[in-house]
């Protein structure tokens, strides 16, 4: 999502609760309503080099935009994912198989590292955690001069029931893996199992 005039660009890696804050964006600059101008077509998970490269197109000095990202804990995003992936594309195999040979979990599309960094430099100025949302978003908006605003909670409905991520992994290589795919998230933002 991309505010020209406003000069902010929000980079949306799948399933950190990034659908909330571009529901605060599209009612603040669109009436609530999907905007071209706002969401280029495709561009919902595109990757920062996408958007760099969208900007240069367009004229737009990529550099001067204000980034802003959101992250979640990988192992817990690991989980969200797997039941998004079983509810919305009839993914019907165990947890297990789906962290260690399904190949989601290590696509470039899904790496919070290729959202976040072009050339290993973060270009993200502003990151939004989910697990401290409301109070990361109040300071966000504080800097955008947004006031008037209510924060949505925007779920899609995957069907989880257990909340508890730990409960999900019951080998130690499962949890290894993801230590190891997520090394950026992991050390940029001191996330732990």
């Amino acid at each position: 999502m991309i505010h020209v005039d406003k000069k902010f660009l929000f980079i949306h890696p799948q399933k950190c609760a990034g659908s909330s804050l571009r529901s605060i964006f599209r009612n603040e600059y669109s009436d609530g309503r999907l905007s071209e101008e706002l969401e280029p077509t495709g561009s919902g998970h595109w990757r920062s080099r996408q958007w760099k490269q969208y900007t240069q197109q367009n004229n737009i000095d990529f550099d001067s935009l204000f980034k802003i990202g959101v992250v979640r804990n990988p192992w817990d995003r690991a989980v969200s994912y797997y039941h998004h992936m079983k509810t919305h594309k009839g993914y019907d195999k165990p947890f297990w198989r789906f962290v260690l040979q399904g190949g989601y979990l290590c696509s470039t599309n899904y790496s919070i590292y290729s959202k976040f960094t072009i050339d290993n430099e973060m270009i993200v100025d502003c990151v939004v955690r989910q697990e401290n949302f409301e109070s990361d978003v109040k300071n966000l908006l504080e800097k955008l001069n947004i006031t008037d605003y209510n924060i949505p909670h925007d779920k899609h409905n995957t069907g989880r029931t257990e909340y508890d991520y730990r409960k999900y992994y019951n080998d130690p290589e499962w949890v290894d893996y993801i230590y190891n795919v997520s090394q950026f998230e992991i050390n940029k933002f001191g996330y732990k199992f």
